[in-house]
Formats: C-alpha cells, sequence, structure tokens
C-alpha cells in the first residue's frame, strides 16, 4: 500500500501524478505532486514496485489518514528493468544571480510546474510562521518554494566582476563545498584572497549581504490601496487558524530578564579579529548555543505536550525565524546538544542560504523540540512570541542596546538584551522558568563557556 497522508497536516490534494498504473518504480524517484494546507511539494517513491491503482485523483482531496495509492513488488525481471533506470533527479535550488533579479523570476521547471511555483510555508509562532512541512508517511516529500518575485530595488549585495573568458575562477574547496550546498554561484562572489581567490569568509559575507537585502526588503511596506480588500492567500489562513488555535488552546504565561552582553559581543569581535573559526558566528548562533546547553539542564522546557500528557524529547532540536518572500520559515538544527559552536554557526548559515533559494527538505523544516524568534535586526527592544504547539516554549530574542547599567556600585553604559521565554502552564510551572531564563542568561553573560 502507498503511504496515507501524514497526520502533520489537515488534509492532502492530487496536483499530479507523475506516474501511472503499470509503470515500473524505482525508490527515489518522483512519483507525484501534493498540495497540503502548508506547502506544495514533490513527493517520492520509498522503494521499488508497480504503481498497481490511483486511489486519489488530481483535484481531489482526502482527509489525514486517507490512501492514496497501492504498490506492489515488483517480480524478478521488472526489478531488474527497473534498476538499470536512471532515478529521477530532484530540482536542484537555483542561484538568484544579479541577472535573474533584474530579469524577474525564473520560468517554472516543465517536469514540475506547479511544485515550481509553490510558496513554501509554515505552521506558526507570532511573529512568525512555523513551517511543520507536511509529508507523506513513509515517503521523502521536498518542499519546492515559490521563485523570487522581481522587487524593486534600491541596494543589492556587491557581486565580483564576471572572470574573463578563459580565466579560471579561483575558490578554496571548502569555498566551494559550501557555494554548491547552498546553491550560490561563485562568479557573483567577490574574493578577497591572493589573486582574488574565494574563501569561505568571502561566500559567508555574500551570503550575509544578501540575507540582510532581502529582509530589508520583506519588511518594507506592502502594497495596498486604502479601503482595498485582499483575499487570505493559504498560507495566510493557515496563519490565522493556527495562530489562533495555540493563544485559544495554549495557556500562555511569559517571563522577562535583562541580559548584559557585553561579554558576548567582545566574544564575537574577538572571534571575528582572530579568524579562530571558519565559520563567521553570528550572535543567533551564539544564543543558539547558549539555549542548547541551559535546555540540556533544564529538560522540561525541550519537551512537548502529547494526548495529555508530556512527552521529555532525547534530542535539542532549535527551530530559528527566518524572513522570506511570503512569510517566514523556522528551519531546524538538530541535535544541538552534540554540535559545538562552529557546528551550529555551519548548519545554520547552509539553512539560511536556503531560504532564499529553496530545497529544503522535510527533515530540515519539521522536529523541532524548541523555537527561537530574533527581531533584534529590526531594533525591537520587546516582544513575546506564541509557542508553536506541540512544543512547550518559544524564546524571543529583543535587539542588542547600550542601555545605563549598574557595576561595582557604579553607573556605566552596557549593551544589554531582553529576552522573554513564553511557556505553555501545562507543561512547565513558573519556578522551572524562571531557572531555565537565568541559566540561559549565566552562559550568555559567560560566553567563554560556549566554546567548551
Amino acid at each position: 500500500t502507498m503511504p496515507k497522508l501524514s497526520d502533520t497536516m489537515e488534509e492532502g490534494k492530487i496536483i499530479r501524478w507523475l506516474k501511472r498504473p503499470g509503470d515500473a518504480i524505482r525508490v527515489g524517484e518522483v512519483i507525484a505532486e501534493v498540495e497540503t494546507d502548508k506547502a506544495d511539494m514533490v513527493l517520492e517513491a520509498f522503494d521499488d514496485g508497480v504503481l498497481e491503482e490511483i486511489k486519489l485523483q488530481e483535484g481531489e482531496t482526502a482527509p489525514v489518514g486517507a490512501v492514496i495509492a497501492t504498490l506492489r513488488p515488483l517480480d524478478a525481471a521488472a526489478r531488474a528493468a527497473a534498476a538499470a533506470k536512471p532515478v529521477e533527479k530532484k530540482p536542484e535550488p537555483k542561484p538568484v544571480t544579479r541577472r535573474a533579479r533584474k530579469e524577474g523570476p525564473p520560468a517554472p521547471s516543465p517536469a514540475l510546474p506547479s511544485a515550481a511555483a509553490a510558496a513554501a510555508e509554515a505552521a506558526y509562532a507570532a511573529p512568525q510562521f512555523h513551517p511543520a512541512m507536511s509529508a507523506i508517511q513513509s515517503a521523502a516529500p521536498t518542499a519546492i518554494p515559490m521563485p523570487p518575485r522581481p522587487p524593486a530595488r534600491t541596494a543589492e549585495p556587491s557581486a565580483a566582476p564576471a572572470p574573463a573568458v578563459g580565466e579560471k575562477l579561483r575558490a578554496s574547496p571548502l569555498a566551494r563545498r559550501a557555494a554548491e550546498e547552498a546553491g550560490v554561484d561563485l562568479s557573483q562572489v567577490r574574493g578577497t584572497g591572493p589573486e582574488g581567490r574565494i574563501t569561505k569568509r568571502d561566500l559567508d559575507n555574500y551570503l550575509r549581504q544578501e540575507q540582510l537585502f532581502r529582509f530589508r526588503r520583506l519588511v518594507a511596506p506592502r502594497e495596498g490601496e486604502p479601503g482595498s480588500r485582499e483575499e487570505f492567500s493559504k498560507m495566510r489562513k493557515s496563519i490565522a487558524l493556527r495562530t489562533a488555535t495555540s493563544k485559544r488552546e495554549i495557556p500562555h504565561f511569559y517571563l522577562t530578564m535583562d541580559v548584559d552582553m557585553e561579554e558576548a559581543v567582545k566574544l564575537k569581535k574577538s572571534l571575528e579579529a582572530t579568524e579562530l573559526f571558519e565559520e563567521e558566528i553570528s550572535y543567533n548562533d551564539i544564543i543558539v548555543k547558549a539555549c542548547a546547553l541551559a535546555l540540556s539542564r533544564y529538560p522540561r522546557i525541550n519537551a512537548s505536550y502529547q494526548d495529555e500528557g508530556i512527552v521529555i524529547h532525547p534530542h535539542i532540536n532549535i527551530a530559528f525565524a527566518v524572513a522570506v518572500e511570503d512569510g517566514l520559515l523556522l528551519p531546524v538544527v538538530k541535535e544541538c546538544e552534540r554540535l559545538s559552536l562552529p557546528e551550529i554557526a555551519r548548519t545554520a548559515h547552509l539553512l539560511v542560504a536556503k531560504s532564499g533559494r529553496g530545497g529544503f527538505t522535510t527533515d530540515e523544516l519539521s522536529g523541532a523540540t524548541f523555537t527561537i524568534s530574533n527581531m533584534g535586526m529590526l531594533g525591537v527592544e520587546h516582544f513575546a512570541a506564541v509557542i508553536v504547539p506541540p512544543q512547550a516554549a518559544i524564546l524571543a530574542v529583543s535587539a542588542i542596546k547600550d542601555r545605563p547599567v549598574v557595576r561595582d556600585g557604579q553607573l556605566a553604559v552596557g549593551k544589554t538584551m531582553m529576552l522573554t521565554i513564553s511557556c505553555d502552564h501545562r507543561i512547565v510551572d513558573g519556578v522551572v522558568a524562571g531557572r531555565f531564563i537565568g541559566e540561559l542568561k549565566r552562559f550568555l553573560e559567560n560566553p567563554a563557556s560556549l566554546l567548551v
């Protein structure tokens, strides 16, 4: 039997079957395009076999648990023939070059027209939308985000001049590998190494510039006429439903604590000056690492509400908000308790790069046990976020600001940041939440501990 619609979504609709009854299918082949309330995605076969019967036709919708088709095993001859057939590859995310941005979005892939035009969507956290990407049980769907729209640009990340004809592009092996993973055209990156050689740090700087540009464009005032009416998009309907459900059903409570970030700022500047790590460390990376250490000491925060009980997760999987064209995604850094600060930075940077170009897998957008919403780049001094069910808590991170502080009885100017944790009172009591955020404050105020 083909897999059932997963319980991570409410319902799904078949956009297009790419295989027909009687077709032999190899594991990993793309078999259909599916629309859910969170994303459009392509589905891959989870096993070798022959598509025997399609139970859910194109355009039809089925609830959770519905069987969409049946698959029978291959006989020996068919298996041998299938083994000789090349597997259809998933579409790779295309780099967004200066020319592409000026000319507008690329044409959809002829093989996957619907999926290539789909927006990657998310479940929620206010003010962001959490992408617990819908899946087909035992299959491996891939989210296909909408191609970038042609924005009205005022500035763009500086690009390197194109190499002359016949001139070899110079880049370090690490930069080449990271660019391939992120879907970046290295000819757009300006190298600062010997003879213009592109280093990993050059690539990180390029990605950071692109992210900042996208973010500034995304938070610019939206088009819309006063007095006009706009119909909800599928994403907006899902945001409205899920945020309302979270606030209605989860008994939220909030705790705020001020953190002295003076030493963390010094650490970040020191790492930049010494280039100790190949990955450039951001404040968000530092906060993710500090949360991982604090969650390992207070596992009650790294838990979920399930069937009138509490599940304490064996691993710490931290999601963080990233702005995209039609909302926000929450990619997940998995098993943070096992990762060093540079490893967290590397994983996070690759996920941020994917957010602008697409190519997320379901695994990269699901399985979070704790979420961070960081609005510091907007200068926000304080806010509270809405919990992403079934998680126990979400951390709201505000801007690092120069504020008056008292040190050794003397008034001084210090760099401080406000953290606000929203907790589900069914899982977490105030005392536990207070101890957790106090532990988080202790790690951030003594950041050398994050390098251990």
